[in-house]
């Protein structure tokens, strides 16, 4: 956390929220190595203050003061796991208080409350409602929370009336704007972008595994988890992202932290696509 005499909004962190802003999301490593460049160019500062300042300034402290500056505003910058891949992403995203219902929307209590501040339609809306809904609880006997091409075709569909093109056309929309991603194998998954947006009304609304419900979260760093791995022993709700698998063992060894069953690569089960292939 930023302290008072770090608290100099600087132009560092405005260049780092207008790249954040164009691109959407970015990946640790590269915003790290960016924040880096900025701050040791000081030649552009005058204030020996504030460039007394940037030493002891941490990329973390930067997106605490753009936060501050751009809450006004309903948006927000977040840090998130990949789900399938072993890099942190920061993320621009509307904060709950941006978010309104449209007038035509009669899914309004739906999954994606997040995205009705965008260009949908009521039918849309509704086809996206599915299409998270049945990527979120569809996942018996495994866990792989995602539809198929197929099923995703025939869900936007039923509830737009669209043809198969124009439902093709719909759902390749959806993952250019990153609210999905399409495996190589024509599946459709929850983007991690999505999962940020949406956690909370997720989680509201299906309740946490641990509780009983439908949503996990990765005892290591507490995100939602969608791809990755679980306890071998099927009855426990502990998951694990695959980025934080291997620090999170080594630093409390390879026994399940709530039911004591030993977890190592022989016996690891999957959560994502990879379950698919496992269960076959």
């Amino acid at each position: 956390m930023a302290t008072p005499e770090q608290t100099h909004y600087t132009t560092i962190e405005k260049a780092l929220y207008q790249l954040i802003a164009a691109q959407g999301s970015i990946n640790e490593e590269q915003l790290e190595q960016l924040f880096k460049r900025l701050t040791e160019d000081t030649d552009r500062f005058n204030n020996q203050e504030t460039i007394a300042q940037l030493q002891t300034r941490t990329l973390e402290d930067s997106i605490e003061l753009i936060n501050d500056r751009i809450k006004f505003i309903h948006e927000k910058i977040t840090k998130f796991s990949h789900q399938t891949e072993r890099v942190k992403l920061y993320f621009l995203i509307r904060s709950a208080g941006a978010i309104t219902s449209d007038s035509d929307n009669t899914n309004g209590s739906g999954s994606s409350q997040g995205l009705n501040t965008l260009p949908f339609t009521a039918r849309e809306i509704g086809a996206i409602n599915r299409l998270i809904d049945t990527i979120i609880t569809d996942n018996d006997p495994v866990e792989k929370f995602l539809v198929t091409g197929k099923q995703a075709i025939h869900i936007v569909g039923a509830e737009t009336s669209y043809t198969g093109t124009q439902s093709k056309k719909f759902l390749q929309r959806l993952v250019t704007e990153g609210f999905l991603v399409q495996t190589p194998r024509d599946r459709f998954m929850i983007s991690s972008r999505s999962l940020v947006e949406l956690q909370e009304h997720l989680i509201e609304q299906h309740s946490l595994r641990k509780e009983g419900g439908l949503i996990n979260k990765c005892i290591a760093c507490n995100e939602i988890q969608t791809s990755g791995t679980r306890c071998p022993n099927l009855d426990c709700w502990v998951r694990l992202h695959k980025l934080c698998r291997e620090p999170y063992q080594r630093a409390h060894g390879q026994m399940c932290p709530d039911c004591g069953t030993e977890w190592t690569s022989e016996n690891t089960v999957f959560v994502g696509e990879m379950a698919l292939s496992q269960n076959n």
